[in-house]
């Protein structure tokens, strides 16, 4: 018998991870870390929603130019706010620890 439930809701951009949630699709991935999912510590949450909705808007479609003078797309939320001139600072690091 199942016993110990935890329930909680939260808005999903308060949870979301910067990666996919698959490989194939570009459908939204969530953080891993059960104490940050509990209390809506993801790595957006910092941010707020308008960075979320512009990330995930622009996800992997953004081209910059790499160290070596090739390009490459923006695919981390780190370079985004970077390149939006925002604050970096504001990232909260996703943990997969499971702490």
């Amino acid at each position: 018998m199942a016993s110990h439930f935890q329930f909680f809701v939260t808005e999903k951009w308060k949870i979301a991870s910067d990666k996919g949630g698959s490989g194939n699709t570009a459908n939204i991935g969530s953080i891993n870390n059960i104490a940050n999912i509990i209390s809506g510590y993801g790595m957006f949450s910092q941010l707020g929603e308008d960075w979320f909705d512009a990330y995930w808007m622009n996800y992997k479609k953004i081209t910059i130019q790499d160290k070596i003078g090739g390009t490459r797309k923006i695919a981390t939320l780190a370079e985004f706010v970077e390149y939006k001139k925002g604050d970096v600072s504001l990232v909260v690091p996703k943990r997969n620890d499971g702490e």
